[in-house]
């Protein structure tokens, strides 16, 4: 015996298939931006840092050679123990400049690390696209036949039983079977005495 399908609810199958739907969009735009913030993070730490840390160390250079060219003046004009100022300033200038190279070297470290990351990300989201470019809307497509197969289903009257010709309701056919199973009284025998009345 065929059994019927239980659809429980069927505008929650609608709903389900619309917030699918949205979910490949939302997805599709959440990884173009994602590739599109690590593109600008990828220029800033392997462009923009190594050429802004190498001007650096080209400005803190003139400024030790003008702290160095102050100090020699200085030694020729002033006594002995009087330079103590442009000493101070030579030993800062160099530590900035050797500060600025040492940036360079710690932005191209962590560059390599960035790309490493980035690719392997990438690995990661091009399957993700190939999810969305390939099974998202097949699974869209099976989603919506789907619900037009249950609307063309739900939509199919069941045949009345009460409106067939030649035949009564099924409740009347039940109602008579029972009657005509029920026991009825015996009927009274011929030969049997009336009943007399009693005397007074």
């Amino acid at each position: 015996m065929s059994q019927g399908v239980n659809v429980r609810s069927f505008e929650s199958l609608k709903v389900f298939r619309s917030a699918f739907v949205t979910f490949g969009e939302d997805a599709g735009s959440a990884l173009e931006e994602a590739r599109m913030e690590l593109n600008r993070f990828l220029d800033w730490i392997l462009e923009d840092q190594p050429r802004y840390w190498r001007g650096q160390v080209r400005q803190r250079q003139e400024k030790l050679a003008q702290a160095k060219a102050d100090l020699a003046r200085k030694k020729t004009t002033a006594p002995e123990g009087a330079a103590r100022e442009q000493q101070t300033a030579v030993r800062k200038a160099k530590q900035r400049v050797e500060e600025a190279e040492e940036m360079i070297v710690v932005v191209q470290k962590w560059g390599r690390r960035v790309q490493d990351a980035v690719r392997e990300y990438d690995s990661h989201a091009r399957r993700m696209e190939q999810v969305l470019e390939r099974d998202q809307p097949e699974a869209e497509q099976r989603l919506g036949r789907m619900l037009e197969a249950l609307e063309a289903y739900l939509a199919i009257q069941a045949p009345d039983v009460r409106s067939s010709s030649g035949a009564g309701s099924l409740s009347s056919v039940r109602q008579d079977v029972t009657e005509s199973e029920e026991p009825r009284p015996p009927a009274p025998s011929a030969n049997e005495d009336e009943p007399t009345k009693e005397s007074e």
